[in-house]
């Protein structure tokens, strides 16, 4: 899971005593898999997965401008 917040871009701490993923800025509560479970954010942790697909490109067969 991604250590960053998905209400506002804060990086999460992992609580051991509540097995959470707690935000200190405006007190979002993720569960252990990343689920939410505690607002104000309204989606769960993104997955490496999810990040990777969104840093690749449109179209991965298309070659660069040479001007």
């Amino acid at each position: 899971q991604s250590a960053v917040c998905p209400h506002m871009g804060c990086v999460v701490d992992f609580n051991p005593a509540e097995r959470s993923w707690d935000c200190p800025c405006h007190g979002s509560r993720f569960s252990a898999d990343g689920e939410v479970f505690d607002g104000p954010a309204i989606e769960g942790l993104s997955t490496i997965e999810d990040l990777n697909a969104d840093s690749e490109p449109d179209n991965p067969d298309s070659e660069p401008d040479n001007p």
